[in-house]
């Protein structure tokens, strides 16, 4: 096996044991189940504010594949959010959260990644969930931002969830001066290569919000399910590095390039929906969306862990401001990951919120419209 792939997914299997000892289980109706804002209960697509102009299409990306992209307008914005989605996923599961910030006064742009929604097949040439090299997911990335910034005065933030959320860092240490903040939901990376975890998120339970770890049995009132993973993956490894004579800046770059085309040829069923969200109702959207994918690719999946490699070894060239959010129940994107990513990245500016009880989107969980609501008030303070 070529060393390059047996390394990463060697990496991927650690990741992936850590992420095994979380998986959450919900009772179909969770006690205390509240939707305080929304009027669109259980819903994630469909509805538009009442003074958005949508208007939408397709771009040539730099490799000529066509990327479909939409745009929510609203008049006197504030700002302007590109809005990245994640994995296996497509932008369309984002009107609510487009809807609500719309209502907050800020425009949204999103768009398909390829080989997602209608930036894949039938709609391009694309096969569903194929992403062959994540330096072209960075460039489709940069199309959109140019755009808004082309069209639309004032500042312009990212915002990412999952595999999105992991796009808007690696976008963000390769572009930093491109955007005027980043709220993420679900990121980060494999580890903290500037030291040690000192810096802690703020741990918050939303009301009404009961979706448990199977750990909790074997955790501490008020702890977080995952502690002892905290201290294993918060390890000083800057330190243990430099004792060893090895300069951080020094390592040779792990960036994104082609996957071997075999590669590109295996799937696997996307198996990935144990501790994704709470709400049964979204939960039944996600699984129906026929533009969803129910097939990973594993180029996809070796083109994302080198963007965490990547992203993870640059952490410190992004310097602007930055929320990171993650709910500790997420049975897909453990929350150490994001933890040092807090630590890591380059910020004066930053703040992490761990969502106690919440899923992987904690966006789309019942309690939704409080992480929303944190979202709302951190873009209106920057």
């Amino acid at each position: 096996m070529n060393k390059r792939i047996g390394a990463l997914l060697a990496a991927g299997i650690a990741i992936s044991t850590i992420a095994a000892t979380t998986p959450a289980m919900a009772e179909p109706n969770p006690a205390g189940y509240v939707r305080e804002f929304n009027t669109y209960p259980g819903l994630v697509s469909g509805m538009v504010a009442p003074q958005a102009q949508v208007s939408d299409g397709h771009f040539a990306s730099v490799d000529g594949t066509q990327i479909y992209f939409k745009k929510n307008i609203v008049p006197g914005a504030k700002a302007t959010v590109a809005l990245i989605h994640g994995l296996a996923e497509n932008q369309e599961r984002y009107d609510y959260i487009t809807y609500r910030l719309n209502m907050a006064g800020y425009n949204v742009y999103r768009l398909d990644h390829r080989g997602h929604g209608r930036s894949a097949e039938p709609y391009n040439n694309v096969r569903k969930n194929l992403i062959n090299n994540f330096a072209l997911v960075d460039s489709d990335m940069k199309h959109l931002v140019d755009m808004a910034r082309a069209e639309q005065p004032g500042k312009l933030f990212m915002m990412g969830h999952s595999m999105g959320a992991m796009a808007a860092q690696y976008y963000a240490v390769n572009h930093p001066g491109d955007i005027d903040g980043l709220v993420t939901n679900g990121g980060g990376v494999p580890a903290n290569l500037y030291g040690a975890n000192e810096l802690q998120p703020e741990y918050i339970h939303a009301d009404g919000q009961s979706a448990t770890s199977l750990l909790d049995p074997f955790t501490q009132k008020d702890a977080r399910p995952l502690e002892p993973f905290d201290s294993f993956l918060g390890v000083n490894l800057n330190g243990a590095l430099q004792s060893a004579g090895v300069d951080v800046e020094k390592l040779p770059g792990v960036a994104p390039h082609e996957s071997p085309a075999a590669l590109q040829q295996m799937e696997i069923p996307n198996a990935f929906k144990i501790g994704v969200v709470s709400d049964p109702d979204v939960r039944e959207d996600l699984a129906n969306n026929p533009l969803n994918s129910k097939v990973v690719n594993m180029s996809t999946g070796l083109q994302i862990l080198e963007a965490l490699l990547y992203t993870g070894q640059h952490a410190k060239d992004y310097q602007g401001p930055t929320l990171i959010m993650h709910g500790d129940t997420d049975g897909l994107v453990p929350y150490p990951l994001d933890i040092n990513w807090y630590n890591a990245v380059g910020s004066a500016d930053k703040h992490m919120i761990l969502w106690k009880d919440m899923m992987h989107e904690t966006m789309n969980e019942p309690a939704r419209d409080q992480v929303i609501d944190r979202v709302v008030n951190w873009l209106d303070s920057h």
